[in-house]
């Protein structure tokens, strides 16, 4: 039988399941409404649009019992910080990013503790889930259709990656939450993807989040083993 981690910090005691806690960049999406207006999903000038790391800490907030506040506030903070920076030149609409050193700062104005990490693989993430982190990830959005090919990209999305388990074959598979994913496909809420798979999508660079609530001896610095 599988064995799941999941992060030490949630609040698993009192029934909390990280999968309850979903927050989508749009509610009830699914991929035929997607497929209908699919410029407009990937129209960056429209604020949801760039809302995956909110969606990702509004998720952590809420599993932790944190303050919580709206998206559009949370983005506007992120932007003043440099998570997100308005795009210069021609129209001058739009936003670039998120970065992920001014996303761990952005996380530390909360109450978490986050560093971040780069050049690492898949297996140090659940690695990570297994001392105790949420990790978000950057990955290709494609990560929404459950589906093999190599992507065109391995950036230009994040989601919340909170547990992983071993399948008969010994692989791992990591537990995400992905708020742009879809309801009709089944890759929102607590999606399965296999390490394989998730290498292929993985850009190397993630933010590994914890609650002081719970201490953070051992946090992950940029020595640690793994």
């Amino acid at each position: 039988m599988p064995v799941i981690a999941l992060p030490k910090s949630a609040d698993l005691s009192r029934g909390k399941s990280p999968a309850l806690f979903f927050v989508p960049l749009v509610s009830h999406i699914t991929i035929e409404e997607w497929r209908a207006d699919e410029e407009g999903c990937h129209d960056l000038t429209i604020p949801h649009n760039n809302w995956c790391a909110m969606c990702a800490t509004k998720m952590i907030q809420l599993l932790e019992g944190r303050p919580s506040p709206p998206l559009d506030p949370m983005f506007e903070h992120a932007c003043e910080v440099g998570v997100y920076k308005q795009k210069l030149g021609g129209d001058g609409k739009g936003w670039k990013g998120m970065y992920h050193h001014p996303f761990a700062r952005f996380l530390g104005t909360y109450g978490f503790s986050a560093h971040v990490r780069e050049g690492i693989d898949v297996e140090t993430i659940a690695r990570a889930i297994a001392s105790g982190y949420y990790v978000i990830p950057s990955v290709s959005p494609e990560i929404r259709f459950p589906r093999d090919d190599a992507p065109a990209a391995t950036s230009g999305h994040v989601v919340l990656a909170y547990a992983y388990s071993t399948d008969s074959d010994g692989e791992r598979v990591l537990r995400i939450q992905n708020c742009a994913g879809f309801e009709s496909l089944d890759s929102q809420k607590g999606f399965p993807v296999s390490a394989s798979r998730m290498q292929q999508l993985f850009s190397g660079t993630a933010t590994f989040v914890r609650s002081p609530l719970y201490g953070t001896e051992g946090f992950l610095a940029p020595h640690a083993p793994w």
